[in-house]
């Protein structure tokens, strides 16, 4: 067995420091993360709105523990991460806050870790070639 420490997750609304360890099952032969399916969003999005997120995500060999989005306004160096409620059946939704939602556009990938700790994202490059969608004014 391996460990894998796990020290912030981001929650919708509010910030948990969550310092936990899971055991992982090091003796399967599995480096490849969760096989992760989302429709990009293409259209333009309303100014201080909450966007809905929804993707399916499984494992051939796990489970999936965690998918997030992580996202980040056209003005900002900075990533914020928001895990996903699994819903069931592959299935995962959630939200970018509406607060967060203020530039000309934003930029937004899906990462996933599943219960051996492997990782994979969606787009395939993370925050290299992230989707990106613009923020327009409501009305």
């Amino acid at each position: 067995m391996g460990r894998l420490l796990i020290f912030a997750l981001t929650f919708i609304g509010c910030v948990e420091n969550i310092d936990a360890v899971i055991d992982i099952d090091t003796s399967v032969d599995d480096v490849v993360g969760p096989e992760i399916s989302h429709e990009p969003i293409t259209a333009p999005q309303v100014f201080g709105q909450s966007i809905w997120i929804e993707a399916n995500a499984e494992d051939k060999q796990g489970d999936v523990w965690l998918l997030v989005v992580e996202y980040q306004s056209e003005t900002s160096a900075e990533w914020t991460e928001v895990p996903l409620n699994k819903v069931g059946g592959g299935l995962f939704q959630g939200q970018i806050d509406g607060k967060d939602v203020r530039s000309g556009g934003m930029r937004y990938y899906l990462r996933g870790i599943d219960s051996l700790g492997n990782e994979s994202c969606l787009p395939r490059d993370c925050d290299l070639t992230p989707w990106h969608f613009s923020v327009v004014p409501a009305g």
